[in-house]
């Protein structure tokens, strides 16, 4: 799970441990402070995120082919392009609240095997075109947007209410099943 990029890694704990109460292998890691010597902040997450990726897949009872990537905020951008790396592997992308480059979408464009959940609250007014459009950019028959009047922002959404969150619970059940 790619997080808010002002929270760290615990705020997710209440989403993760609903995940693996469905047997979903799950992992969330803070991000390292600053970036690694000679890439830019988003190359270092990227890379972060495959080591972090490939550590997991190499635990015992992991299927690295049955992933769904989720980035919140910041992360959108971050999962975008960790799922462009990952295509294969990938079953699905929840992106809530986040931007994305042109890039990215047209690399979603290029993926229809990949299923796009996209949500962004209505309050928060710019977000909802920026999701809509990353949404937008996949062709897969389960790609959907969500618009909660009021759901918190980014990866906060995941626990903002129990409809959402189980919705999103619910989707990535049936992209893992």
């Amino acid at each position: 799970m790619f997080r808010n990029c002002d929270r760290d890694r615990t705020h997710l704990d209440a989403f993760a441990t609903a995940l693996s109460a469905r047997g979903v292998h799950v992992l969330t890691w803070d991000y390292r402070p600053g970036v690694a010597p000679g890439l830019d902040w988003g190359a270092t997450r990227l890379r972060d995120a495959t080591s972090v990726f490939a550590w997991l897949v190499a635990q015992p009872g992991v299927d690295g082919g049955r992933v769904v990537a989720i980035g919140g905020s910041c992360g959108v951008s971050l999962a975008l392009d960790f799922a462009a790396v990952k295509t294969a592997s990938l079953r699905g992308l929840v992106v809530l609240s986040g931007p994305s480059d042109p890039a990215q979408r047209v690399f979603l464009a290029r993926a229809p095997a990949l299923a796009v959940l996209g949500a962004a609250s209505v309050r928060e007014g710019a977000a909802v075109p920026n999701v809509a459009v990353v949404v937008r950019a996949s062709s897969h028959a389960e790609s959907r947007l969500v618009t909660p009047a009021d759901g918190g922002h980014g990866t906060e959404m995941l626990t903002h209410t129990p409809e959402f969150e189980a919705m999103v619970l619910d989707w990535i059940t049936r992209r893992l099943a």
